[in-house]
């Protein structure tokens, strides 16, 4: 499907189909909550075959389903993202109506004088570290996911996430680690999440939650939003389809389990409701593994919109 029909579709879909229905019955109360809560957001990660095909029209189909903002990846410290010079990027996000608060940053740049620099010229606020940097490996038997090994490990990525806050706050941004699922899985009887969070300096490392990824480690999302909310800068939402793999170090295996919300096991007006308790602001859906990425974004974000109208 190319670029063009996926917009024609997902603009069929909600706004002809389903746009009145979603954002009937508004309040000035429930249009200030969406306001400060810029649902719904996506992972620009989650289009990104289609990003390499055609950027101006993916940017302009995530406009088109009603998206406001978007977060990037793989923000580093040249002067191009995506093959765009950063101000092109800019214009073209500004041109389709889209706000850009936080950005993952390649892992395999360090330099936050220039990745601070990238970000600025996009108007990010939020500089974060998608994974661990040993996490994924490619193998013989395809990309390979697993967590720290041992405490020490953890302390080691503990002291590389509390270098990066410090440097990102020198540079008046803010930092913030993303979590999958090998972050909690037994490690010398500690759960390596929990360890870092005690271990990082509250003021300096934040958290992107995803709760998906948490879903498939079998861990309470919910507890997780409350235990950490007030450090949580945004949210990675994602669904959880109840289906364990049967190799959790198979990344692209277990990222198959993850699916629009709406479409697994979760409960997402639960989500929304802690987002809200905790002024949880920014809220991206992401599906990683989506063989038709624009169908499953649509689909997230009209159960999304149900639950909260924006």
């Amino acid at each position: 499907m190319t670029v063009l029909k996926r917009r024609q579709f997902l603009k069929n879909s909600i706004f002809l189909t389903g746009g009145s229905a979603l954002f009937s019955g508004f309040t000035m109360a429930q249009e200030y909550k969406c306001e400060l809560m810029r649902l719904p957001g996506v992972q620009l990660f989650a289009v990104r075959d289609v990003l390499d095909e055609d950027i101006a029209g993916t940017l302009a189909g995530l406009a088109e389903i009603g998206v406001r903002e978007v977060e990037l990846f793989g923000l580093t410290s040249a002067e191009t993202l995506f093959g765009l010079p950063l101000e092109d990027l800019k214009l073209q996000l500004d041109e389709n109506g889209l706000s850009v608060s936080c950005a993952h940053m390649d892992t395999a740049d360090d330099n936050v004088a220039g990745i601070s620099r990238s970000a600025k010229a996009l108007g990010v606020k939020t500089v974060i570290l998608p994974i661990g940097l040993d996490f994924l490996q490619v193998t013989g038997r395809g990309l390979r996911i697993q967590g720290p090994q041992s405490l020490q490990a953890v302390e080691q990525l503990g002291d590389l996430m509390n270098r990066l806050g410090r440097e990102f706050a020198e540079q008046d941004l803010a930092f913030a680690y993303h979590n999958h699922h090998v972050e909690f899985f037994d490690v010398e009887g500690q759960i390596p999440f929990d360890y870092l969070m005690a271990y990082t300096d509250s003021g300096l490392v934040k958290i992107e939650l995803d709760v998906g990824w948490l879903a498939l480690a079998n861990v309470n999302y919910l507890d997780y939003l409350e235990r950490y909310g007030s450090r949580v800068v945004s949210v990675h939402l994602k669904d959880f389809n109840g289906s364990k793999p049967d190799d959790m170090g198979d990344f692209l295996g277990a990222a198959a389990n993850l699916v629009p919300p709406g479409s697994g096991v979760m409960d997402f007006q639960g989500v929304l409701q802690h987002m809200d308790t905790y002024g949880i602001n920014h809220g991206f859906v992401e599906i990683d593994m989506a063989p038709e990425p624009f169908e499953a974004i649509s689909s997230g974000i009209q159960h999304l919109q149900m639950l909260r109208p924006c």
